[in-house]
């Protein structure tokens, strides 16, 4: 596999991963709905992370 194909697909798995671990800090399920800002922070940390790693790819 492609190292960059490989790399991707890392970042978004993370990504998606810190995503899901949001949501870990609500109290009842009916509190679980869509939030953009969670969104925000997930692709923010998925960048910062890009940015870290992309140096050793």
């Amino acid at each position: 596999m492609d190292p960059y194909v490989k790399f991707g697909l890392m970042i978004l798995t993370s990504t998606v991963v810190m995503y899901a671990l949001m949501y870990f800090n609500t109290y009842e399920l009916g509190h679980v709905i869509f939030s953009e800002t969670r969104v925000y922070m997930a692709i923010m940390l998925g960048g910062i992370m890009l940015l870290f790693h992309a140096q050793y790819v």
